[in-house]
């Protein structure tokens, strides 16, 4: 096994895209939706001791990509004009 010194891997992605609109110039509401969510497993906690059967298909996966509905609503407010 050899050493990396770096490595990529995301615990999670999500991806949200959406809409904003200015009620002012320093006024700003957003409404996102979440599209897509993967997320990688943690295996100590989802192990064989959780399932009866050891051979189960999702101890073999390494993302999960259940994606429940979320929505993001932001309000931004500028404090220092131009």
């Amino acid at each position: 096994n050899q050493f990396v010194k770096w490595e990529f891997e995301p615990n999670s992605v999500a991806l949200y895209p959406g809409i904003g609109v200015n009620i002012s110039s320093r006024l700003r509401l957003g409404v996102y939706y979440r599209w897509k969510y993967i997320y990688r497993l943690d295996e100590v906690i989802f192990n064989e001791l959780l399932f009866k059967n050891n051979n189960n298909p999702f101890l073999n996966k390494k993302y999960d990509t259940f994606n429940p509905t979320q929505i993001w609503m932001t309000v931004s407010y500028e404090l220092k004009g131009n």
